[in-house]
């Protein structure tokens, strides 16, 4: 994933690939396979702002952790135009990521 130099994306959380390379040359975000974004002032810049930049440069999966509605909205890749339809899932329903669909997680655990 290739953010543009000037996108002020500081994900809350996210989880990358491991590619063997310089530390002071390696930048998570372009290697992102899951960016979990956790908001509550922030949902609709979440939404609708970064979600937008983040399908264009090709992460395949985001999480919007909605702590006002206590659902996480999943977005994932659906071919060259981007996110596909989002699902909300509710904090005790478990939660699968695309690079690991065996492991099972609920945010509700987390909290």
């Amino acid at each position: 994933m290739k953010l543009a130099q000037t996108s002020l994306f500081d994900p809350d959380i996210y989880i990358c690939r491991r590619i063997p390379v310089l530390k002071r040359e390696y930048q998570p975000t372009q290697n992102a396979l899951l960016v979990i974004e956790v908001a509550d002032t922030s949902l609709r810049r979440d939404r609708d702002v970064k979600a937008v930049d983040y399908a264009a440069a090709g992460l395949p999966e985001l999480w919007i952790v909605d702590l006002g509605a206590r659902v996480t909205i999943v977005m994932r890749q659906h071919g060259a135009g981007g996110f596909g339809p989002s699902r909300s899932i509710r904090f005790e329903d478990a939660l699968s990521p695309l690079f690991a669909p065996a492991l099972s997680v609920t945010i509700a655990d987390l909290e």
